[in-house]
């Protein structure tokens, strides 16, 4: 399969996605943390950048991993893997206190395995077998302290938000 980036349509659509979703309020699907609301807003005001799937994560040792995956612009992908990952995975992977752990997987495009025929809930990565025919990274933290896994949010709002195309 090829590669397909980010582009002013796909923008467009998953935006209008991203809209949908930040009205939903049913339960497992619902953004229900506004500080991650807030951080995904940020994130995608960047044309070159589009949030596809996330996770604040409750904090404890049930549930202590945040993640987001997205998708972007050919012309940014040397700059996310060569300064972003590098940096996000150096100040949030920490060896010797096993504090947190921060890694990456990039995707092609791919079929939806959430994808149903019957679910009509309004939400592209439910609704749409082809939601995620397009490359994508999923950066994931694993942090037990709060503190960490909000100042991760920040750094990666700040650092996707301001991220241009040469």
């Amino acid at each position: 399969m090829e590669d397909i980036f980010l582009n002013p349509k796909l923008k467009d659509y998953y935006m209008e996605d991203f809209n949908n979703l930040l009205m939903m309020e049913e339960g497992f699907w619902a953004l229900d943390n506004g500080f991650l609301k807030e951080k995904l807003i940020e994130i995608n005001s960047n044309p070159n950048i589009q949030t596809l799937y996330s996770k604040y994560g409750i904090q404890g040792p049930d549930d202590s991993e945040s993640y987001i995956e997205l998708a972007f612009t050919q012309n940014i992908e040397l700059k996310i893997f060569r300064s972003i990952l590098p940096n996000l995975i150096a100040k949030y992977s920490s060896i010797t206190t096993n504090l947190s752990n921060c890694y990456y997987r990039y995707s092609t495009p791919r079929d939806n395995g959430n994808f149903s025929i019957r679910d009509k809930r309004g939400i592209g990565c439910l609704d749409n077998k082809d939601y995620f025919r397009i490359n994508t990274i999923k950066i994931h933290l694993e942090a037990y302290n709060i503190k960490t896994k909000n100042e991760f949010w920040q750094d990666l709002a700040l650092a996707l938000s301001e991220l241009k195309a040469e």
